[in-house]
């Protein structure tokens, strides 16, 4: 179900003309093609990353305070809290090999969905790729910087931290003990295999062989 839902995400980025860290490393094309500076790629990853942040964080105050997580009597907020968990158990190499993996995908959406004309057309290509990377459990940057502060603000309700011991056996220590140090534990590991999915594994390899002219 929630591959079903999650490319709505990348449908409404890319059709509503805003900003995505992942899909930005593909800038990389343009400053092959000298259409753009390394300097500037950088500094629009950048500002893009801190303000993808910013937007994700904006949401889980809002989820948070809507009591959204009430639903099935806490079983969505101690849901949040074992994803939380989940996320910063992960290991540095697993981090970044799912990080490349998954941003293999998601640029390879937006490469489609840009090739595609009409409307339906960008939506389909963009559906079946994002599909495969939640069904496969790729780790997304952005992404996690939901998932992650709203499980860390889930396990601040004793209620949540209650349910998260009766479905998963998560204790009251394990629940409440998620560090923001821990979070980039993630964080880091999967930005870097975001980055290196995007831009050399599609970007580069995409602008290689497809180069009209070589000197």
């Amino acid at each position: 179900m929630t591959a079903l839902i999650f490319p709505v995400g990348l449908m409404m980025i890319v059709l509503a003309g805003g900003e995505l860290f992942t899909g930005n490393c593909m800038i990389t094309m343009a400053v092959l093609d000298g259409q753009t500076t390394l300097h500037k790629k950088i500094k629009n990853l950048v500002v893009v990353y801190v303000s993808n942040f910013v937007g994700a964080f904006f949401i889980d105050l809002l989820v948070f305070a809507s009591g959204q997580l009430d639903y099935s009597n806490g079983g969505l907020g101690a849901y949040s809290i074992k994803v939380a968990l989940g996320k910063t158990d992960i290991t540095f190499v697993e981090g970044v090999a799912s990080g490349i993996l998954c941003n293999i995908l998601v640029c390879t959406a937006i490469l489609m969905a840009g090739a595609a004309v009409e409307v339906a057309g960008k939506i389909w290509a963009i559906f079946f790729p994002i599909f495969a990377f939640v069904i496969a459990g790729f780790e997304h940057s952005i992404a996690n910087m939901f998932y992650i502060p709203i499980g860390m603000m889930a396990a601040t309700n004793p209620e949540y931290v209650s349910r998260a011991g009766e479905l998963y056996g998560i204790s009251a220590e394990q629940a409440t003990g998620i560090t923001i140090g821990q979070s980039l534990h993630n964080f880091v590991p999967v930005t870097i295999g975001n980055i290196i999915g995007g831009v050399f594994c599609v970007s580069v390899m995409y602008y290689l062989v497809h180069r009209k002219k070589w000197d």
